[in-house]
């Protein structure tokens, strides 16, 4: 005899509705926690975001200038014009790309644009993990991997606690 798969309880239709209030609602008490400090915290996130976003600006502009000293700060060796173009274009476009959309969401005061940041940066931090999971992880690509870590914290604090015009 076949045994039927038992169909599990039917959920009531307010079920979602309490998923999505509940997610709101730990939203408006972080946000509510913000306004407790009178404003300083969010002072303190538009400096960080800030901070990413010049850092990456500065990267982006000096890996489209000074390829051969980007080069050097990633442990790449550019031993022709095109290897001196691949950085401009590929770092130089990283993190400038990066740079414009911590700045853009900064001062438009849009949050997507930190989630475009973000997810640049998360996807540098999963080629990092999988280069250490194929060759080891140095102290070098770990430091890296820190600093990756830290700033996805950053715009993901930022995301959710700025208000969004």
């Amino acid at each position: 005899m076949d045994a039927k798969p038992i169909d599990p309880a039917p959920q009531p239709p307010y079920a979602r509705l309490l998923i999505t209030y509940t997610t709101v609602q730990r939203g408006v008490r972080l946000r509510t926690t913000v306004q407790k400090f009178g404003g300083y915290m969010i002072w303190i996130v538009r400096g960080a975001v800030a901070l990413v976003g010049l850092f990456f600006t500065a990267m982006g502009l000096t890996a489209l200038f000074m390829p051969e000293q980007i080069g050097e700060i990633f442990h790449l060796v550019a031993s022709d014009e095109v290897g001196r173009s691949a950085i401009r274009a590929d770092l130089g476009g990283f993190f400038l790309g990066g740079g414009i959309f911590a700045l853009a969401g900064l001062i438009r005061g849009r949050a997507h644009w930190f989630g475009a940041a973000t997810l640049l940066i998360s996807i540098a931090l999963i080629g990092r993990i999988i280069g250490g999971l194929s060759a080891g992880f140095p102290e070098a690509v770990i430091e890296s991997m820190g600093v990756e870590v830290v700033l996805i914290l950053i715009l993901t604090i930022a995301m959710r606690i700025l208000p969004n015009k």
